[in-house]
């Protein structure tokens, strides 16, 4: 199987970008002795690019690790500490996270909320009302495990699957949840 791993530090605009690893995948024109002196060289891309790079490598079969940035998925995935792995799937389902391209927005990593035929709803776990669309062939990639302190959560896990179920039910609660979350987690 192919991988890619991409460490990511979120400044204003960009992403300062460190590829860890990178095999049989050489990409359009870059040189493989490229990637090779990436691993110690300082990557500066924009948001748009990066995904649309790491969606590109998603479709040629390619599994991603990426470092989470923001905090529209918490607390299930900690923005600048957790790293997910994401790999092109067609098999979806509700409650799983997506990486998504919304036509005109961007990229982004949110949780599927409902599926009606080929549109998708996504909303994020630390969102209380915002919800995206999309399109079924505009899913990039599904995370396929969560990695936080040092363990790797099994997004498929009964006990995952369980802990979302709970969580999207919690929905008209979830602000005072977040809340409590957010003034513990600091």
């Amino acid at each position: 199987m192919r991988n890619v791993i991409f460490l990511a530090v979120r400044t204003e605009s960009t992403i300062v970008c460190f590829v860890c690893r990178f095999s049989s995948c050489v990409r359009r024109g870059w040189e493989e002795n490229h990637f090779i002196s990436a691993m110690t060289e300082r990557v500066i891309l924009s948001n748009d690019l990066l995904l649309s790079e790491v969606a590109l490598m998603l479709s040629e079969g390619c599994t991603v690790t990426l470092l989470a940035k923001g905090s529209s998925m918490f607390p299930f995935i900690i923005g600048g500490c957790d790293r997910v792995v994401l790999q092109k799937t067609d098999c979806i389902q509700v409650g799983d996270i997506v990486l998504a391209y919304l036509t005109g927005r961007s990229y982004v990593l949110h949780r599927i909320y409902r599926i009606a035929d080929d549109d998708i709803i996504l909303m994020g776990d630390g969102n209380v009302s915002e919800i995206e669309r999309c399109r079924r062939e505009n899913i990039c990639g599904k995370v396929l495990r969560i990695m936080h302190s040092g363990k790797h959560i099994e997004c498929s896990s009964l006990k995952e699957r369980c802990k979302v179920r709970i969580w999207m039910a919690l929905l008209p609660f979830r602000k005072y949840i977040l809340g409590v979350c957010r003034y513990w987690y600091k």
